[in-house]
């Protein structure tokens, strides 16, 4: 048995209260209330049909869920993958045709085989070290970006900062 709970982790969890059950209802609408416009403006931006950026930010949430060793780790589309998905892609179809799907899973399928052969090679710390820069320091850039603009805001001033 414990083989079977170390393929299926979720198999081991506790069962919830009526109380934790409701707070993770509110959690669960609350993300898929932002969710759900995010995937499909995602979807957009890769040049993808609408429909799979849906898929795109369910199914990676859902196994992460279930399989996932952190319970803080984001995962599904983000505007550089979705960005560089359509650079890469651009000359080699139509943006949104069946052939532009195809070279897309193609492209999924290849980046994850290639993560994957890296991490079972021992270099699961290069996959790690180039990611942390997108995933860091690219929130806090748009944080810091905007925070003078909203600065006035927080205070009740109705001033408007320009740039000179």
């Amino acid at each position: 048995m414990p083989s079977l709970q170390r393929l299926f982790p979720f198999l081991s969890w506790p069962r919830p209260s009526a109380a934790l059950m409701r707070g993770e209802v509110l959690a669960g609408l609350t993300v898929g209330l932002l969710m759900v416009p995010q995937a499909v403006a995602y979807a957009a931006l890769a040049g993808m049909p609408l429909v799979t950026g849906l898929y795109a930010a369910l199914l990676p949430a859902l196994v992460g869920v279930l399989w996932g060793a952190s319970t803080r780790l984001s995962v599904g589309p983000t505007a550089l993958t979705c960005l560089l998905v359509a650079a890469s892609l651009s000359g080699l179809a139509e943006p949104g045709s069946a052939r532009w799907v195809d070279l897309a899973v193609w492209l999924a399928f290849l980046s994850g085989l290639l993560q994957l052969v890296l991490g079972l090679g021992g270099f699961g710390w290069l996959s790690t070290s180039s990611a942390r820069p997108s995933s860091w320091d690219s929130p806090r850039r748009r944080h810091c970006s905007s925070l003078p603009r909203n600065c006035p805001r927080c205070w009740g001033s109705r001033a408007r900062w320009a740039a000179s």
